[in-house]
């Protein structure tokens, strides 16, 4: 189970900058990976079964892309 975006901005809050660099890093490098290859129709085989399926994680991990900027926005 995904945590919503609001749990997920309330578990960041007392993160330091770099580490939500990091964070911000490792989301993005799924978001990118989920593009170039769901995206591009050269994803896995409808075999492939994982929860939540990477649509959704990817459909939420934006929504954590989005809450993780805010933060960094308030820490500068």
């Amino acid at each position: 189970m995904m945590n919503s975006p609001y749990s997920y901005a309330e578990k960041m809050k007392n993160a330091s900058y770099v580490e939500l660099i990091r964070e911000r890093e490792n989301l993005l490098c799924f978001i990118r990976e989920f593009e170039k290859t769901e995206m591009s129709g050269t994803g896995r085989s409808s075999a492939y079964v994982c929860h939540p399926r990477p649509e959704v994680q990817y459909q939420v991990y934006l929504e954590y892309l989005a809450a993780l900027c805010s933060l960094m926005h308030k820490k500068v």
